[in-house]
């Protein structure tokens, strides 16, 4: 039992895992359970924590020994993730420190993110993207940074366009969108749609 306390310390540390826990049966066989957001309940979390199995406790780890629950469906029905939206943008200032807050939301279960910069435009531009997608990391597998943050003028619209730099070997993602309210809120929603597109995990 001891080793699968150590599995479930490891895979507590996953990314989109929020708890995991360690059961012994009836039976004597070990189990572990693992509560993940709803974007990761699919079978590329439960490969990833097979694979993590040997490194940890010395043995392969069955997958009838693992019990994936996404946080939408532990506690009744499964709900099918779709995508996250932008559910809000805080916009601080304090003297020349600059903050902007992002909250993601899909179904009630909320990610959230922060950056921060000096009061200068084009460096706010860059920390609303860098904590759109510190509010994604549970959803993404390899790290990411932001590369470039633009607002171009297209005829009568203002359009947002976030560059995304992968793990070296894994290139580029870029996302987009209109500005509605404002830069701000279109380069939240630009970061969040590079994200959807190219670092998802695969709902399989």
């Amino acid at each position: 039992m001891d080793a699968m306390r150590a599995l479930e310390r490891a895979v507590a540390g996953l990314p989109g895992v929020r708890g995991a826990r360690a059961e012994t049966s009836e039976d004597g066989v070990a189990k572990l359970l693992v509560l993940v957001v709803p974007e990761r309940a699919n079978r590329h979390t439960l490969e990833t924590i097979q694979a993590l199995a040997p490194e940890t406790t010395g043995a392969a780890l069955d997958p009838e020994r693992i019990e994936i629950l996404s946080v939408l469906s532990a506690g009744g029905a499964e709900v099918r993730p779709s995508r996250r939206r932008l559910a809000s943008l805080v916009i601080e200032r304090a003297g020349e420190l600059f903050t902007a807050k992002v909250s993601l939301d899909l179904a009630g279960d909320v990610l959230v993110g922060q950056g921060t910069c000096a009061c200068v435009r084009r460096l706010e531009h860059r920390a609303v993207a860098e904590a759109t997608l510190e509010a994604s990391s549970d959803l993404v597998d390899a790290p990411a940074e932001v590369e470039s943050v633009d607002i171009v003028q297209v005829g009568e619209a203002r359009i947002a366009t976030v560059l995304l730099r992968r793990d070296p070997g894994l290139g580029f993602a870029v996302g987009s969108a209109v500005a509605r309210l404002d830069d701000y809120d279109a380069i939240a929603r630009a970061t969040l749609d590079a994200v959807n597109r190219s670092f998802s995990t695969p709902d399989v």
